[in-house]
């Protein structure tokens, strides 16, 4: 198994795509529900934003962790596989990569509060590359090489946290 630890430093634009309200039906049994600043309740209030942007990649250390032994399997087969990499190299440290992505971000009294997304980054240059060795129940098979460029999906969810405000009321 190979180990990179990554920093990413990224710049960003967003853009509100439309905003959504879920009109609830009033309820006296129901009370947890979304209102605007005016008052007005809903099932959900958010916004549907996309995003892109570059990013720079920064890869901090990397370690070889042995072999990667799989013992068991969904599958009714008792196979012993094992994969080793013989050579690891660290091509590039720094890189760029460029991102897009889509969010929605839930409002509460028009204050923003969760925020769940996706994103895909695609890395532009190669970071590592790794000569593999794999054997299956002593089998030996064929060589092979991966090339990472950094490329990441995620989904996230995120939750502002209020630290200091400036405003004086």
């Amino acid at each position: 198994i190979i180990r990179n630890t990554v920093r990413r430093t990224r710049l960003s634009l967003a853009r509100k795509v439309t905003t959504i309200k879920w009109v609830r039906k009033p309820s006296k049994f129901i009370d947890n529900v979304l209102r605007d600043k005016n008052g007005h309740e809903y099932w959900a209030i958010f916004d549907i934003n996309i995003e892109g942007g570059i990013a720079y990649e920064n890869i901090v250390n990397q370690s070889k962790a042995g072999n990667l032994s799989i013992l068991g399997n969904p599958f009714p087969i008792n196979d012993e596989i094992i994969n080793d990499a013989q050579e690891a190299q660290v091509l590039n440290q720094n890189g760029f990569g460029i991102y897009v992505g889509a969010y929605l971000q839930f409002y509460n009294y028009d204050k923003q509060k969760i925020r769940i997304g996706v994103l895909y980054q695609k890395g532009l240059q190669r970071y590592v590359r790794a000569e593999w060795e794999t054997s299956i129940n002593g089998l030996q098979f064929p060589n092979y090489t991966t090339i990472s460029r950094g490329s990441m999906f995620s989904l996230y969810i995120a939750y502002p946290v209020k630290i200091k405000s400036f405003n004086k009321k």
